[in-house]
């Protein structure tokens, strides 16, 4: 398999448009749509994971080039959004300076300190847990560390509900104000696993993938339907670890026609796109420039930011220190 593979580079664009999708809420007036819809975009995030993790565990790279890249990117983003990230932290807020720099380092090293942050820094500590663990030991650990995390993940998510209730969990819900295994490299190291095994060609064997799509697509509406009035957040949930792997599988095997420059332009896109939206959305929601919860709204976050996100990959061939934006 080449380098470029078009299926992967496309289905990266349209995650990205779900990522604007789940934060713009264009369904808000019904509130069941919107549930369910922000539930089908989770989908987005852990294909980003897989596909991260399957590229460079299929390259061979040096783990050192892959984390550095992404630190960089982190850092131009960082820079761009320190004065935005001051406010937030520091300013708008009534808690004290201890609580606000705890925030402001834990956003530092685990979730984020910007705007979608908290996938980059999730993304190269996940790739370096999983790349650590397989020189270390054997694959029937890792499946355990997956599911693991995973079910912590989902512990402080779709099923918060359950813990928050008892006194009992006390010291998991406490575990999940520190490190959040929903928004951090805990819920990562699952998805970047499945990356890895993709790349070791473990899921070759998987015949019917439609069909196993299908079956876990009706599971997971079972599933949301079934907690909808449990759960407050609907990051993570159980049938995301079956869903996602069977998109990626059956994606993977589509050998779409693409001209490389449209597929490498996709890709560059669908990052800049991811890390451009939210401030975007922030500031028509913030100044009233269109109404919050719309189909307007989407439409408005979505093009401005593919706009902007064009600008950048265009005036990069000139001014190549832009290429570090994505």
């Amino acid at each position: 398999m080449s380098k470029l593979v078009p299926s992967i580079d496309l289905w990266k664009f349209i995650s990205c448009i779900l990522i604007v999708f789940l934060h713009c809420h264009p369904l808000a007036s019904n509130q069941m749509a919107d549930y369910y819809l922000t539930c089908f975009c989770r989908i987005a995030v852990p294909f980003f994971f897989i596909s991260s993790s399957f590229f460079f565990f299929r390259s061979g790279k040096d783990i050192r080039f892959f984390v550095k890249r992404l630190l960089i990117l982190y850092l131009c983003w960082f820079i761009i959004y320190l004065p935005q990230t001051i406010t937030r932290i520091f300013v708008n807020n009534d808690n004290s300076i201890y609580y606000n720099s705890f925030v402001f380092i834990r956003g530092l090293l685990i979730d984020g300190t910007f705007p979608a942050s908290w996938f980059i820094t999730a993304l190269w500590q996940g790739v370096l847990i999983v790349w650590y663990l397989s020189k270390k030991t054997n694959r029937k650990v890792l499946y355990i560390i997956g599911v693991f995390c995973f079910l912590l993940a989902c512990s402080r998510s779709m099923y918060r509900g359950f813990f928050e209730r008892d006194s009992f969990w006390l010291p998991l819900r406490l575990f999940g104000t520190i490190f959040v295994p929903a928004f951090s490299f805990i819920v990562a190291i699952p998805y970047c696993i499945i990356g890895k095994l993709f790349a070791d060609n473990i899921f070759n064997v998987v015949r019917n993938k439609g069909l196993f799509l299908l079956a876990s697509l009706c599971i997971g509406v079972l599933e949301v339907y079934l907690c909808r009035h449990i759960g407050y957040m609907t990051d993570v949930y159980l049938s995301l670890i079956l869903i996602s792997p069977c998109i990626f599988m059956i994606i993977l095997d589509w050998d779409l026609q693409m001209n490389p420059e449209l597929s490498k332009y996709l890709r560059n896109c669908s990052i800049l796109v991811y890390l451009l939206h939210l401030p975007i959305l922030y500031f028509f929601r913030d100044h009233a420039l269109v109404s919050a919860g719309s189909p307007a709204m989407f439409v408005s976050v979505f093009f401005c930011s593919l706009a902007i996100a064009t600008l950048i990959i265009i005036a990069s061939k000139k001014i190549h220190v832009l290429r570090y934006l994505y």
